[in-house]
């Protein structure tokens, strides 16, 4: 699992490094290719980052970006955080964006 994390990890820091600071759910993260034989030919996509004005994927961001303010490579860290704990644990780890 490890080498998903840090290539899911490494898709991600090539939109923060053109200054795209988008976030997602784990829905819309996508695993291509995978095989424990060779783990490290697996690629990574990203759909559909999250609207911070829309209702879904709400508790994959900050209080900050909630709160109306722009994402920043701090949100981007907090939101990959946020579905590394999901996938470690299997459950989200906020309930309710309130």
């Amino acid at each position: 699992m490890a080498i998903l994390i840090i290539k899911i990890i490494e898709k991600i820091q090539e939109d923060i490094s053109k200054g795209r600071y988008l976030m997602y759910t784990p829905e819309n993260i996508h695993i291509l290719g995978y095989t424990p034989e060779h783990p490290d030919r697996v690629r990574i996509r990203l759909e559909n980052p999250i609207n911070p004005q829309g209702e879904a994927g709400r508790l994959y961001l900050t209080p900050e970006v909630l709160a109306g303010g722009t994402p920043d490579e701090k949100s981007c860290v907090f939101n990959i955080g946020l579905i590394w704990d999901e996938m470690l644990h299997g459950e989200r780890f906020f309930r309710t964006a309130d």
